[in-house]
């Protein structure tokens, strides 16, 4: 959440979101190493996205955890302006983040059934999708996770509806894992940990764009031929494989939001010292 000077000399108070942490260090050092935090006060460090309050009269910040922190008047408007310039910047990528994944469900649903989608369709259907998460966040998961399954369906290109099930959620189920792929080789390279490479917009938004090459490369470099998989998915007896592999992708899909949603409650915990400032 912040941090603060503590009365031992040359010490400093770590406020989490459920604990303190008191250790050694100064305020300036801390400051340098992560360019998220900002020096409100002489005393004060802060992580701006974790304020939920701001009082201008009384030069004070409050925090989740039921934190407060004080704003010296030199720094109050410089606080204001990166409050207003970090929420715009978060809301542009989360929704560029957002467009771009379902641009990518095409992507790979086009690359796997050879089906030539017109341009439009990529601008129009994550358009349509993104304004439904104003109307209804839920509708608007539910039908970006199911709309390639339901369009499959319609098309039934090879008379297989195991196969529509497929071509529908093979994109969903490899954004996935290609994505945490390369969240986990970034966190690698850059010697930091999953959840905090994860708890930044402008990196998700790059790995996004990373997944399709990647995707792209793993298949070439195992030679991969969709046309021949297709064909032999048409074949009477590989149909209970097929289902087989169908349930698989929908139990992953299914839980996909609910697991992620665990691990990262736990991982935070785990890390929280690091991502809460």
């Amino acid at each position: 959440m912040y941090l603060e000077t503590s009365d031992i000399v040359h010490k400093v108070i770590l406020y989490t979101k459920e604990e303190q942490i008191e250790f050694y260090g100064s305020l300036s050092q801390i400051e340098k190493s992560d360019p998220r935090l900002f020096k409100c006060h002489k005393s004060f460090l802060v992580n701006p996205e974790n304020i939920i309050k701001l009082d201008k009269s009384t030069g004070t910040v409050y925090f989740e955890n039921g934190g407060v922190c004080y704003v010296s008047k030199l720094k109050l408007k410089k606080l204001i302006e990166r409050i207003w310039t970090m929420t715009a910047i978060n809301f542009v990528l989360d929704n560029l983040d957002f467009l771009a994944e379902i641009i990518l469900f095409i992507l790979i649903y086009q690359y796997i059934t050879s089906e030539k989608i017109k341009l439009r369709w990529y601008i129009i259907i994550p358009l349509i999708i993104r304004f439904l998460f104003v109307l209804s966040p839920a509708l608007s998961y539910v039908l970006g996770h199911a709309f390639l399954v339901v369009y499959s369906f319609y098309r039934n290109r090879y008379g297989n509806r195991l196969l529509d099930i497929f071509y529908g959620l093979f994109p969903i189920v490899i954004e996935s894992l290609v994505h945490n792929l390369i969240i986990y080789g970034i966190a690698l390279v850059i010697n930091r940990h999953y959840m905090i490479v994860l708890n930044h917009f402008h990196l998700n938004l790059v790995i996004e764009l990373l997944v399709f090459p990647v995707f792209w490369l793993i298949i070439k470099t195992l030679k991969v031929d969709f046309k021949a998989l297709n064909y032999g998915f048409r074949k009477s007896f590989s149909k209970y494989f097929l289902l087989l592999i169908d349930i698989s992708m929908l139990s992953y899909a299914l839980l996909l939001q609910y697991i992620t949603f665990f691990c990262n409650r736990a991982l935070e915990e785990e890390i929280g010292m690091f991502i809460s400032w």
